[in-house]
């Protein structure tokens, strides 16, 4: 595994959304739904962004090419975030570390918390394991159903 080309930190809601409680919200709910999602968010890269003509896009702590925004759909030479065969998932065009961009979060009672579509979030790197050659990178999670 190399080294990733940024500093590694576990990705929280404030990271990627702000979010205040509105008039009216009791503050201990929200605490708590604002901790779920954290706890969720846990085994994310805190998300590296970049800017390029005047374009905001994440980047990836790995290898430092472009995973979101116009220009990774136009690199030539590889990045951007490419689908996987499993739904939500994927990796970077250029070093292949793992991401995610569906999220799904259930509360306790199994009911609808957070649903986030196009979030690009890597997997820290304590959750990833490789098999095979490098290219073969798999989630912790992933490796359950096995």
């Amino acid at each position: 595994m190399s080294k990733p080309v940024h500093i590694v930190e576990p990705c929280q809601l404030a990271h990627i959304a702000e979010y205040n409680v509105t008039k009216g919200e009791d503050p201990e709910v929200a605490a708590k739904y604002v901790a779920k999602i954290n706890n969720y968010l846990k085994i994310f890269v805190k998300p590296i962004e970049s800017e390029f003509a005047n374009s905001k896009h994440y980047v990836c702590f790995n290898c430092g090419e472009a995973l979101t925004g116009l220009m990774a759909t136009l690199m030539a030479k590889g990045g951007g975030f490419h689908w996987g065969i499993v739904h939500g998932e994927g990796f970077c065009g250029n070093c292949t570390w793992p991401c995610r961009a569906y999220h799904y979060l259930k509360d306790d009672d199994g009911s609808e918390l957070l649903t986030l579509r196009g979030l690009t979030l890597q997997y820290l790197p304590e959750y990833v394991t490789k098999k095979g050659n490098d290219n073969d990178s798999q989630t912790s999670e992933d490796q359950s159903t096995e």
